[in-house]
């Protein structure tokens, strides 16, 4: 008898635990979020020999401020890349910013940007479209899928 009662609760147990299963959706667990990274562009300055203008020390990386309407932005790279890397206002169309190089050097930035408006993203991969700087269009050099997206500025 002990056998068919043990029987009898293991179905029971086994039961129980399938009976739970459709209540645990992992889906929906609170404690899994997406960490998303926005859209970043790097800015690179070099003179029209090719030059890194500021790895050559005519522009200094801690004194250059990226500003929007908004407010400053942080920059997402070290000094030892040698290029600005900043994230992009998340915002459809066309956002301004204003980049002083050193004090008396102001320059503007227009970016364009398509934002990704799919729920089923996690996270959304928004699409820049088009740079002009100084009111000239820039090529937008897209090299891999890990960097940013790259604009090469050629100062005097």
């Amino acid at each position: 008898m002990t056998t068919s009662l043990q029987k009898t609760m293991r179905y029971r147990i086994i039961f129980l635990l399938f009976s739970l299963l459709p209540l645990v959706n992992c889906s929906e667990s609170p404690e899994l979020q997406c960490v998303c990274q926005g859209l970043e562009i790097s800015l690179v300055y070099v003179n029209s020999e090719g030059v890194n203008l500021i790895e050559n020390g005519t522009y200094d990386f801690d004194t250059i401020k990226v500003n929007s309407r908004r407010n400053q932005l942080a920059f997402t790279s070290d000094r030892t890349q040698n290029e600005l890397v900043f994230q992009v206002i998340r915002e459809e169309g066309e956002t301004s910013y204003t980049i002083d190089l050193n004090g008396s050097e102001t320059d503007t930035l227009i970016l364009n940007v398509t934002l990704d408006t799919n729920e089923d993203n996690c996270c959304p991969s928004d699409m820049l479209n088009s740079a002009v700087y100084n009111g000239q269009n820039q090529e937008i050099i897209n090299e891999n899928s890990v960097e940013p997206p790259k604009i090469i500025i050629v100062k005097p």
